[in-house]
This record gives C-alpha cells, sequence and structure tokens, in this order.
C-alpha cells in the first residue's frame, strides 16, 4: 500500500466509567500522561509512518476539550455526535468524510509499541491487531485460524487467549447501516461476522497499554516516563 493512502478515525467518545474520578473532569482519551494527552502517543506512531493522511477524533463526551486542543491541527478533524451511539454508528455517521479505499480505526484510550509498516499489506476486508495475553478478563476473545479470524467473543474469562486490541484496518466500501440499531459497536457489526467478511489477523508480540482502570494509567504514566 502506497504512502498517505489510508484515512484514520479514533475512538474517543466513551465515558470511562471505571476510572470515574478522573473521567468526571476530562475526557479518557485526553488524560495527562507526563503531561501529554495519552491518545497522542499513538497517534504520533501511526502519523510517522507516512500512510496516514487525515485524521477523524469521533468524539462524544466531554468533545468539546478534545476539539478546543486539536483546533490549530489542519490534518486533524474532530467529528461530534450529541449522544453516545456506539463506535460503529459514529464510524457510519462520519464515513463519508473519507474518500480513501481503506480507513485505520483504532481506540483512542489504547496504545501499542508495533512496527506498522507490514500491517499496511494487501487486506481484502478487515484485518485486525491482535495479542495473546494471560487472564484475559476485559477484553474480547478471539479464534484464530492460519491469520484468520475463525470467531469472537466478548470479555470472556479464558487462561490464554488473542484479544482485540482496538486497531483494524477496515476497506471503506464495507462499512454500511446492516443492523439499523441505534447503538451499534464495530465489534457487533463487523468483527463478530466472520462468515459475511474476510477479517485477517496480524499478530504482535509488542507492548500493549489501555488506560480503562487506575491501575493501567499507572502503568501507563510509568512506560512513558
Amino acid at each position: 500500500m502506497k504512502k498517505n493512502q489510508i484515512d484514520l478515525f479514533i475512538f474517543a467518545g466513551g465515558r470511562g466509567t471505571r476510572i470515574n474520578k478522573i473521567t468526571n473532569k476530562t475526557q479518557k482519551c485526553m488524560i495527562k500522561v507526563n503531561n501529554e494527552p495519552f491518545i497522542n502517543y499513538q497517534l504520533k506512531t501511526l502519523l510517522n509512518t507516512g500512510f496516514i493522511d487525515k485524521v477523524f477524533i469521533l468524539a462524544s463526551y466531554k468533545s468539546n476539550e478534545i476539539k478546543a486542543y486539536y483546533k490549530n491541527y489542519k490534518n486533524i478533524n474532530v467529528c461530534i455526535d450529541k449522544k453516545r451511539i456506539g463506535t460503529y454508528l459514529s464510524l457510519l455517521n462520519h464515513i463519508k468524510k473519507s474518500k480513501k479505499k481503506f480507513i485505520l480505526v483504532f481506540n483512542g484510550d489504547t496504545f501499542v509499541n508495533y512496527n506498522f509498516r507490514n500491517f499496511f499489506n494487501k487486506t481484502k476486508d478487515v484485518r485486525i491487531l491482535t495479542k495473546k495475553i494471560k487472564n484475559n478478563k476485559r477484553y474480547g476473545s478471539m479464534e484464530i485460524k492460519k491469520n484468520k479470524l475463525i470467531s469472537f467473543k466478548e470479555k470472556i474469562n479464558i487462561k490464554f487467549s488473542y484479544i482485540n486490541l482496538g486497531i483494524a484496518l477496515i476497506r471503506r466500501k464495507i462499512i454500511k447501516n446492516y443492523s439499523k440499531k441505534r447503538f451499534q459497536k464495530i465489534e457487533e457489526e463487523i468483527f463478530l461476522k466472520t462468515k459475511k467478511f474476510d477479517i485477517q489477523v496480524a499478530k504482535t508480540k509488542s507492548y500493549f497499554i489501555d488506560i480503562g482502570t487506575y491501575k493501567s494509567l499507572e502503568l501507563a504514566k510509568k512506560y512513558f516516563r
């Protein structure tokens, strides 16, 4: 895939209820980690690949905070939904702003120290970044065969399992309103439909962190120190 051929969509509308002492005051992705909004660590990594053209941050809760921070960034657009409608429905609302053949999505509260150069190889429908972890309780669990996703189950307790890291390359044309629901998550509308779409996976052993809990937030601060 050539440089500047992908638009990036960042999911940044979540409420962050597990760390609500902090998110009552600030959007989760904008929490300062060593004086830098957490979202910027992954954003800078992806922009440095040279593959990303435009960036769209899909915001809802405390969206004005995000909009104010990025107001002078020419290639970063903050797209606001008036209420929380789910990651996929938010994507549907704003997907027409992209004309690229492929888009990249990632959760604004996660970071993975990964070399994305090979991630942007030829993809039919979807490629998801995954990592095998121990004692999975918080993440979607994936069954994989020959680097293809066979099944996807949300948040079940398995000793070892591959998890969805919240980063996926998607062919833009497959993003359609399939279910017509008022709240739609990308896991249900795309990732679960393994018979409908060709869903590949890229495995990594790279460092991964999210800031969904107080403990993981402190780990992130130590990592980026």
